[in-house]
């Protein structure tokens, strides 16, 4: 039927459970988009839009976003902006971009709430600029996304939109280093080892930048923690060696 072979194309695109394997991704979503299937119809924009199982052509994939954003499908919204955002298929706009994230925000996506931020943030002109961005931030992190945790504590650490509070910081850094976001394992990590706004305490930076780096890779967005982990002074103040 539609639904599992909808469900069954994506388990094969996202790997949970099984071998990712596009070409019978491709074939079971586009089974479930033509058993009726609205996420599968969608995720075929997301074939396109990665190449996965079909020929890489993201302009096939904005008709199919734009007409489920217009069906308040936030997702939808948010890939669309994300096409927008990095010219791909369509001209880069940050501009168009930002109506599509807005709306995806106002329809429930935490994803699409800390994109409007990051946008607001990028064209900061004054305080209140910030304070709108931060309370996108927030929204974001209530939703559940760590990288909106995390662009809310920076603002908390750097005093920016909101009164500086690192304790604040500290615990919103945290709760992104345990949601997954790399970055924010080197903030609170960095903390903890210097005892920035928090007490000082060696083993747990240890924990911080090691979960950072094992977020990594090393090669990637961990490759901060990695160093940290290496770090001479941080062995000798914890009474270890590298």
């Amino acid at each position: 039927n539609a639904l599992g072979c909808g469900q069954l194309g994506s388990l094969y695109l996202s790997g949970l459970g099984v071998e990712p394997d596009g070409e019978k991704a491709a074939r079971y979503i586009q089974l479930g988009c033509q058993g009726g299937l609205d996420h599968a119809c969608l995720n075929i924009g997301l074939l396109y839009e990665t190449g996965t199982g079909v020929p890489y052509d993201p302009a096939r994939a904005v008709p199919i976003y734009e007409e489920f954003c217009e069906r308040d499908f936030p997702t939808a919204c948010v890939n669309l902006a994300g096409l927008y955002a990095r010219g791909e298929g369509v001209p880069e706009s940050l501009d168009r971009a930002m109506p599509y994230l807005l709306k995806s925000c106002e329809l429930g996506s935490a994803e699409g709430c800390q994109g409007y931020g990051s946008i607001l943030m990028l064209r900061v002109e004054s305080d209140d600029d910030a304070a709108e961005a931060a309370e996108y931030f927030r929204m974001s992190c209530e939703g559940g996304d760590a990288i909106g945790c995390s662009s809310l504590g920076l603002l908390y650490d750097m005093g920016q939109g909101v009164a500086r509070d690192g304790a604040r910081a500290a615990q919103l850094y945290k709760l992104a280093c345990d949601g997954g976001e790399p970055e924010a394992c080197v903030d609170i990590g960095v903390q903890s080892e210097f005892g920035i706004d928090i007490s000082e305490n060696i083993d747990a930076a240890f924990v911080f930048y090691a979960r950072g780096c094992d977020l990594g890779p090393p090669e990637g967005r961990g490759v901060h923690c990695c160093a940290r982990l290496r770090s001479g002074r941080l062995h000798a103040q914890a009474g270890r060696r590298p």
